[in-house]
């Protein structure tokens, strides 16, 4: 596995002829590109299969690529979950955690009050 941006990921080929890669790897967004179309699916640690909403999946869950929407899934920070693609008897696998959100601190804005685009602000 390797660690990006919070986000762990490793990979798990089960068919040699479809391999997973990962496009954009953030804590709100993950982006998979596969060799071949399929469906997708997605399932937690034990094997529970979670659904695959238009809000989660703007790209739907059929063909080679898929865009995840991180916020707009039931997921824990911290937990396992594993995101794969199933092409004819085979397929490929992609597991990942998504981090913890932040937390703590504050952040303040100068001035308190003007116009988007046009007032200068600092934070």
């Amino acid at each position: 596995g390797r660690a990006r941006e919070r986000v762990l990921l490793t990979d798990d080929a089960t068919a040699p002829s479809v391999s997973l890669s990962t496009l954009v790897s953030t804590p709100q967004l993950l982006s998979v590109h596969g060799t071949a179309p399929g469906a997708w699916t997605l399932s937690d640690a034990t094997g529970q299969m979670i659904p695959l909403t238009p809000q989660a999946v703007p790209t739907g869950s059929a063909g080679s690529d898929i865009a995840l929407l991180l916020p707009s899934l039931p997921l824990i920070p911290g937990a396992s979950y594993t995101l794969s693609l199933r092409v004819g008897g085979g397929g490929a696998s992609l597991s990942f955690s998504p981090g913890f959100p932040p937390s703590g601190g504050a952040c303040d804005a100068s001035p308190r009050i003007g116009e988007a685009l046009i007032s200068p602000f600092k934070a």
